[in-house]
């Protein structure tokens, strides 16, 4: 629960499986599957978690689908950071509709949008091809 960090998060679920490995924990195993996966869920909606009772598959998750959809999430926000600097060096203070429409785009949107507002002469133009 206290885990900043997915890496964090990974780390503990690997513990969970080694210590909880015996068959007289399979009660205990099941129910933390179902509660880490609902809270890695909760945490990214987009990873597309599957509800499951088993923990060796919610750390299975992590290489091919939490750790990737967090680092994608990642970038995307360091995108969307800078494109919102350049928008705001260029044209001024941006409307917290722009900010918002910036900061729920997905990474390519970003990308077509930070160049296109290389060369646009006014924000509208930025965003007028979508």
């Amino acid at each position: 629960e206290a885990a900043s960090e997915l890496e964090e998060f990974q780390a503990v679920t690997k513990q969970l499986v080694a210590w909880l490995a015996g068959e007289e924990q399979e009660r205990l195993r099941r129910a933390f599957a179902v509660w880490l996966s609902r809270r890695l869920r909760h945490r990214l909606p987009e990873a597309n978690i599957p509800e499951t009772e088993d923990l060796a598959e919610v750390h299975g998750m992590f290489p091919d689908n939490i750790i990737a959809t967090a680092e994608k999430r990642g970038e995307a926000r360091g995108e969307a950071a800078a494109l919102a600097r350049l928008l705001t060096h260029r044209f001024g203070e941006l409307a917290p509709d722009i900010q918002a429409r910036i900061e729920a785009a997905e990474l390519t949107e970003i990308i077509a949008w930070f160049e296109r507002a290389l060369d646009a002469s006014d924000l509208e133009a930025v965003f007028r091809a979508d």
